[in-house]
């Protein structure tokens, strides 16, 4: 009857449906914190959002381009500045007589 390995270790009894163990209490704490934590995160994630949201001016588009998109639908297709705008400090007709003049020299 001293023996401490005498009885059979390979079934338990079952707890009391009412009870509840130190390590029980532990995983609902530990997970009643990551809970806690997680509504948190959201909290604060809603609030940044409805604080961007408010700061920004949605019916107002950035610039003109925006302006032109949101009216038309449709993206605007920048064009080239006119023929007589200065390339290389000339203008483009100024250019192109000079480069006859090269190509009648040659």
């Amino acid at each position: 009857g001293l023996d401490e390995y005498d009885g059979d270790y390979t079934s338990f009894e079952k707890l009391d449906p009412g009870t509840i163990t130190a390590d029980m209490k532990h995983r609902l704490e530990v997970e009643a914190e990551k809970l806690k934590a997680k509504l948190e995160n959201e909290n604060a994630e809603a609030q940044l959002d409805s604080e961007t949201q408010a700061t920004e001016e949605p019916d107002e588009p950035q610039n003109e381009q925006a302006a032109i998109e949101s009216e038309t639908g449709e993206v605007p297709v920048l064009e080239h500045p006119s023929s007589d705008a200065e390339i290389g400090g000339q203008p483009d007709t100024a250019q192109a007589e000079i480069e006859k003049k090269e190509e009648g020299n040659t």
